[in-house]
């Protein structure tokens, strides 16, 4: 028999005695989420209230309320308050900025690093490093190893020094494409003349993608055997691929072929995206779009899952936690997935993105910090990464595990077995996401988050729709203008 996905979760996570339980870091925060009766008495000794801000929908929602039911029964003078936010990141980001003044912000909230800078910056973040090393309540030597470097290294990557956020819900960028037109197509010049697989598309480059593979399929597609490939009536114009956020592409692009985009220098933060080596390669971008071999969501106004669903694209760029926008609709196309192209595979990239844990300082009367909220809320953020409930959490909300641990766990392979999972369903496509992030882990790379960094994403975000826009033609004139314009408007938040 086969089941859903979450359905089998259940099953597994039944099986191994742990869902919502009670199971802690136990009493010395060695995170081996052992089955230990839990304390009836916690570090907190008076009522105590906190605020968790998240976008998490109805599922993750479950898992979080189990995380917190258990967490109770751990430090019953804990109270969590659950904030479901309704709309972005951005949103949390802005409401919790927007709150320092009238002292009403979350505890805790799940934001891009982009947004803790600008907590940093209003004095708000705390400081994390003496509570991870803390020998009471810490994170012990193997937590430490256990959680992927890069995602610990991307809470350091601040003006400041120390660590000001850490990995929770993590995630990568990843090509969804329609497998029953791709593999198997046999295309002259393409993959040494062998029908594609796999494994051509898992070592695809930027050169081979659009310099070979798509002028080739868009030829195929002028023939009677392609002409039902793309649908190419659709107001909003058709592509081979498109690519659901411009600045992750501008942002990768840069990282990939070696040129700047920001960087910290003693303690500050600097522009350097309006290179020579950026500029020439979006001309050449600029060509691509032109030729129809891709788009975007600033360019067009339109979700890249929205050309998949719609058979206007037959590749589509977007994140790996977003397979529910990707699955097929009543079961009728085939996804598949792969790396990112690169520009070179013997040096891969791809972006670390998804929303870290920030924790924010509040004030008692007397204006100094209230410490039971702060070290209630590193408490529950620590009983969130047990490598029980991080597997519960990366399985119920297809965020990546923060364990390298969880990756081999046979609860792990059972949920994402795909021998059990029904062809054409959500189920195969979480699969075959998770077991391809599982090679990603020497791959990630972050940028540097300071005061102005938001405002230089989006700065670049808008820039790459530009070029890959109808109306720009291309020419060095019109790029220049377009990187001055971003630079400008970003370099007024520093």
């Amino acid at each position: 028999m086969v089941f859903g996905k979450t359905f089998k979760k259940l099953l597994v996570f039944a099986a191994a005695g742990f869902l919502l339980t009670g199971c802690d870091l136990g009493g010395n925060g060695d995170g081996s989420g052992s089955d230990d009766t839990p304390t009836t008495e916690g570090l907190i000794k008076e009522a105590t209230e906190i605020t968790f801000s998240t976008t998490a929908g109805k599922n993750n929602q479950d898992a979080l309320n189990s995380m917190i039911d258990s967490f109770k029964k751990i430090e019953p003078n804990v109270t969590v308050k659950l904030d479901i936010v309704s709309g972005s990141y951005s949103d949390i980001a802005s409401t919790v900025k927007d709150g320092f003044n009238s002292g009403v912000y979350a505890d805790l909230a799940m934001v891009y690093p982009d947004a803790v800078a600008d907590y940093i910056d209003a004095a708000r973040a705390i400081k994390l490093d003496n509570y991870i090393n803390n020998k009471d309540y810490g994170l012990s030597e193997e937590d430490l190893k256990d959680i992927l470097p890069s995602f610990l290294e991307e809470g350091r990557q601040y003006t400041s020094t120390g660590t000001f956020s850490m990995p929770f819900s993590k995630s990568t960028e990843i090509v969804y494409y329609d497998r029953s037109k791709i593999l198997g197509l046999e295309l002259d010049g393409v993959n040494n003349g062998d029908p594609i697989n796999q494994r051509y598309l898992d070592n695809l480059t930027w050169d081979e993608f659009f310099d070979n593979f798509c002028p080739k399929l868009v030829a195929f597609t002028e023939t009677e055997a392609g002409k039902n490939y793309i649908d190419k009536t659709g107001d909003n114009g058709w592509a081979v691929l498109s690519y659901d956020s411009d600045a992750n592409l501008f942002i990768t692009l840069a990282e990939q072929y070696g040129y700047d985009y920001t960087k910290v220098e003693n303690g500050v933060g600097k522009l350097l995206f309006s290179n020579d080596g950026m500029k020439a390669l979006c001309k050449k971008f600029n060509g691509y779009a032109k030729n129809h071999y891709i788009n975007s969501q600033a360019s067009t106004n339109v979700r890249s899952n929205t050309y998949m669903q719609a058979g206007q694209s037959l590749f589509a760029v977007g994140s790996t936690a977003g397979t529910q926008y990707y699955s097929p609709a009543n079961n009728t196309i085939d996804i598949g997935v792969f790396r990112l192209p690169q520009k070179d595979n013997s040096n891969a990239k791809v972006l670390l993105q998804g929303p870290s844990m920030t924790f924010l300082r509040h004030l008692k009367a007397d204006g100094t910090t209230d410490q039971n909220r702060a070290l209630a809320s590193w408490l529950f953020y620590r009983h969130c990464i047990t490598k029980q409930n991080a597997l519960l959490w990366s399985t119920t909300a297809n965020y990546m595990p923060i364990r390298e641990s969880a990756y081999a766990t046979k609860d792990y392979e059972d949920v994402y077995n795909e021998k059990n999972c029904t062809p054409k369903t959500q189920d195969m496509l979480d699969a075959r996401v998770a077991n391809k992030v599982a090679d990603f882990q020497q791959m990630y790379f972050t940028s540097p988050a300071f005061k102005g960094s938001n405002a230089a994403r989006d700065a670049v975000d808008g820039l790459m729709g530009k070029v890959l826009g109808k109306t720009c033609n291309g020419t060095d004139d019109e790029i220049n203008a377009i990187f001055k314009e971003a630079y400008d408007a970003a370099s007024k938040q520093l």
